[in-house]
C-alpha cells in the first residue's frame, strides 16, 4: 500500500489528495483510519507521516519478536556446558556456565561468545536456543570490531601508544592524506551517517552520550579502551 501527495484549498489549507494502492496478499496495518481522501489533514496530527514527498500511511507485512537470552538449567540438562575451559593465547579462562533468567545477554554469555569466535572463528559452541539473541545483537558487534576499519584504528592507536609518538610521515602533506584516509574509513564503516539528520538516533547504533550529554562514537570509545590497555 503507498499513499502519499497533497494540495492546497482555495482557503490555503492543506488536504489529502493521494490515493490508496492496497495489496490484498498481505495482512496491512494502518497508522490512520481509512477514510475519505479529500479530508483536511491537520499539522499537529500524529497518526500522519509527514515527509518532503507528501503524506504517508505505514503498512505492516510482517514483524517479529524481541530475542530471548534466557537459558536455564532445563535447557542444559545434560550439563555439558558447564565449567568451559577456554585456551586463549595459551592461557586457560573458564566460564562457569552461561545460565541467564533474564530477556538480555549477560556477561558470561557474552565473554563464551567472544572467546569461541575468538578461538574458532565462528559460534561453534552456541546453543541452538540461543542462536537468535546472539546473531541478533552481538554478532553485528563482532563483526564491527573485526572489520579492516576498526583494526586499522587499533594498529594506528597500538603504535602510537607503544612508541609515545604520533604517527608521522617525513614528505609534506602526507600526515594530512593518511588523516584524511582514516577519516573516509570511518565514515565508510558509519554509512556517511553524517549526510542525514537522524532524528531517532538510530542510524548508528554504537554512538552513546556520557552522563554530560556529550557524544561518544565508537572510536572514542576504541580510543579509550586501548589507552586503558596500553
Amino acid at each position: 500500500m503507498i499513499a502519499r501527495g497533497y494540495s492546497l484549498d482555495a482557503n490555503g489549507n492543506i488536504t489529502k489528495t493521494y490515493e490508496y494502492f492496497l495489496n490484498n496478499t498481505y495482512p496491512t496495518c494502518y497508522i490512520e483510519p481509512m477514510g475519505d481522501k479529500d479530508t483536511v489533514v491537520k499539522a499537529d496530527d500524529d497518526t500522519i507521516v509527514a515527509t518532503k514527498d507528501g503524506y504517508n500511511l505505514i503498512m505492516v507485512t510482517s514483524g517479529t519478536t524481541s530475542a530471548s537470552a534466557k537459558w536455564t538449567k532445563t535447557d542444559n540438562s545434560e550439563g555439558i556446558l558447564e565449567n568451559i575451559v577456554f585456551m586463549y593465547n595459551e592461557n586457560p579462562i573458564t566460564i562457569t556456565d552461561i545460565y541467564n533468567d533474564t530477556e538480555e545477554l549477560n556477561f558470561n554469555q557474552i565473554k563464551f561468545y567472544i572467546l569461541d569466535y575468538a578461538i574458532h572463528g565462528s559460534a561453534t559452541l552456541t546453543p541452538a536456543s540461543l542462536s537468535t539473541a546472539y546473531s541478533r545483537y552481538l554478532s553485528p558487534v563482532v563483526t564491527r570490531f573485526t572489520s579492516s576499519e576498526t583494526q586499522r584504528i587499533i594498529l594506528i592507536n597500538y603504535i602510537e601508544n607503544s612508541t609515545n609518538a604520533s604517527i608521522s610521515f617525513t614528505k609534506s602533506g602526507n600526515n594530512d592524506a593518511f588523516a584524511k584516509l582514516v577519516a573516509i574509513a570511518q565514515t565508510s564503516a558509519d554509512n556517511y551517517s553524517y549526510l542525514y539528520n537522524d532524528t531517532t538516533g538510530t542510524s548508528n547504533l554504537y554512538d552513546y552520550k556520557d552522563e554530560n550529554g556529550n557524544l561518544v562514537t565508537w572510536w572514542d570509545s576504541i580510543k579509550t579502551i586501548l589507552k586503558e590497555e596500553a
